[in-house]
């Protein structure tokens, strides 16, 4: 590093040598001209970059991209991005709805919606009533409520999910007989012709075989679990396919307030307490 005694010592030497009125010369990384018979900075002349910065500009995208990386876009809408073009490409969306959403609260929806595809355990936890701090992991039950509250006004202007396949969208769940399910229970709960909700913020993915891979199908007491996959045609979820965390599960989400209605349930696979369930959004 070169120090203030050795720059004047330096331009010392620099003003003794004669040179021609208006000749230029780059000292210390800033452009001069000789005026006056001395050297004078530029002071509009912008300053060179040192190899140093240049390694820095050349670095920074990068090492922002390999952090990204794994929250890139995947596939429903639009190509990979970093989070800053996510919390853009909201904006655009909203003002297309003509719905009036801020850079601020852009960021906090594309931020929640990470989290909840990263580990949703916390989320889980909040959706089947649990309201004490130790309960949950990563987050406090008034952060996860703040999240649920910013992830729902998605769904006031981003695009619904209308893929191949009529729209259809699967969800896999697995019932544990130690919460109290049994075959009777199931029967009686998702009964033809009655009505379900979810409980909360559910996905869903476009992929039948990705929501297979998340039944229960434990090594141990198999017998003890329930497998049920839920189908329907999506009329009001939205992917998060470009948003989420999760890579290739080809996620839609539905808000806490949608509700199915029944149409059919019947065992499926080779295994008794393996069931398909036909619904109908409402």
């Amino acid at each position: 590093m070169t120090t203030s005694l050795q720059k004047a010592i330096v331009m010392e030497l620099l003003n003794v040598t004669k040179a021609e009125e208006g000749q230029k010369k780059m000292i210390f990384g800033r452009p001069f001209h000789y005026a006056g018979s001395k050297w004078v900075p530029d002071k509009a002349g912008p300053k060179e970059e040192t190899s140093k910065e240049r390694s820095k500009k050349t670095e920074e995208p990068e090492k922002e991209k390999n952090r990204q990386g794994k929250r890139d876009t995947r596939g429903h809408i639009g190509e990979s991005k970093s989070v800053s073009a996510m919390e853009k490409d909201l904006i655009s969306c909203a003002k297309k709805s003509k719905f009036p959403l801020t850079s601020k609260e852009s960021k906090k929806i594309v931020g929640s919606v990470l989290d909840y595809t990263e580990s949703t355990t916390d989320f889980r936890k909040y959706q089947q009533g649990l309201r004490e701090d130790k309960d949950f992991l990563y987050n406090s039950p008034e952060e996860i409520k703040r999240k649920v509250d910013s992830i729902e006004s998605l769904f006031k202007f981003y695009p619904i999910y209308k893929g191949d396949n009529d729209s259809k969208i699967y969800r896999g769940i697995g019932l544990d007989s130690k919460d109290g399910w049994s075959s009777e229970k199931i029967l009686a709960t998702f009964n033809k012709g009655g009505y379900v909700s979810m409980k909360g913020l559910s996905s869903w993915s476009s992929d039948e075989n990705v929501a297979d891979g998340f039944l229960t199908y434990p090594r141990k007491s198999p017998e003890r679990y329930f497998s049920i996959v839920f189908e329907c045609k999506n009329k009001s979820g939205v992917s998060i396919e470009a948003l989420s965390d999760a890579r290739g599960e080809k996620e839609v989400l539905h808000s806490s307030g949608s509700r199915w209605k029944v149409l059919d349930l019947k065992p499926v696979g080779h295994r008794k307490n393996e069931y398909k369930i036909q619904l109908e959004e409402i």
